[in-house]
């Protein structure tokens, strides 16, 4: 489908700054072929996008909340602050892509093929990301809490997984998450056990066994961009 044709098909509004922004809220794009298209700032809410094509697309800041982006390629694609609350990620294209500063919360992005992509800063809180390829991409800065990291190949993305106990804990080099309770690293070396008492039930002697180890493997990750 002609990206040119989609854009005289839908409302189009003009920012302040002279610019066109795609209005296509609900729009029915279903394997559309917008491949490099400049949508950058688009309304593309609740659109049907499963299948389409938006590889090197330039969507950053574009509103996706609520779309279906169901086996989407969007490899390559900018999609720096673009608000994708609650869409349909499953399976889709995200290799390479920036999702700097952008907000996943409550998106599925189960087994979806996010390798090399640029996460770093994403909020994914709630963000189901079961059986997701996360080789290579940078985690540095993401909000990870309540998601679902079952499962997801993790390797050389930053984000370390430790089984132990009760609870698992999810390590960057600047965050650790264990249950639901998220924290820098330095919070967590400064806790005092009632601090850690009062988290949980079992929590202080959880933290107690493992702390050793956690801080060791949060010491031992480097921040993406940071030379070995």
């Amino acid at each position: 489908m002609d990206i040119k044709k989609i854009i005289e098909d839908h409302r189009i509004w003009v920012a302040s700054d002279g610019g066109e922004r795609a209005n296509l809220s609900g729009a029915n794009l279903r394997g559309a072929n917008l491949s490099g298209a400049n949508l950058s700032g688009a309304n593309l809410s609740g659109a049907n996008l499963i299948l389409a094509n938006l590889s090197d697309s330039d969507l950053s800041g574009a509103n996706l909340s609520g779309a279906n982006l169901i086996r989407a390629n969007l490899s390559g694609a900018n999609l720096i602050r673009a608000d994708l609350r609650e869409a349909k990620l499953r399976g889709a294209d995200l290799r390479g892509a920036n999702l700097s500063g952008a907000n996943l919360s409550g998106a599925d992005l189960s087994g979806a093929d996010l390798s090399g992509a640029n996460l770093s800063g994403a909020n994914l809180i709630r963000a189901n990301l079961s059986v997701a390829n996360l080789i290579r991409a940078n985690l540095s800065g993401a909000n990870l809490i309540r998601a679902n990291l079952s499962g997801a190949n993790l390797r050389d993305s930053g984000l370390k997984v430790f089984h132990g106990g009760e609870w698992i804990a999810y390590i960057t080099a600047e965050k650790i998450r264990i249950g639901c309770q998220h924290h820098s690293i330095e919070d967590w070396k400064n806790f005092t056990d009632d601090e850690i008492d009062k988290m949980a039930g079992g929590a202080l002697d959880y933290w107690r066994e493992n702390k050793e180890i956690i801080l060791m493997i949060a010491g031992s990750i480097k921040s993406k961009g940071e030379t070995p």
